[in-house]
């Protein structure tokens, strides 16, 4: 895994804390904005984790196997 894309999901965590930390303070019209906000960070999250997780392909050549038609 890289270090951006773990950088991202320790951003993500931290933003995560942050808002619901101060949640309980504010508003229910603020509150219910911020269960939205939730909700997409949480959808990054799980993106971020399922992308790192699955194998890179493999790169194609760059070469074809019978250039220019001469397959002879």
């Amino acid at each position: 895994m890289s270090a951006r894309k773990i950088l991202r999901i320790a951003l993500i965590l931290i933003v995560l804390y942050l808002l619901w930390t101060r949640a309980a303070y504010l508003s229910h019209g603020v509150l219910i904005a911020c269960i939205a906000v939730s909700v997409i960070l949480v959808a990054a999250l799980v993106f971020q984790v399922i992308t790192s997780l699955r194998k890179p392909r493999k790169l194609r050549d760059d070469v074809p196997k019978h250039p220019l038609g001469l397959d002879s």
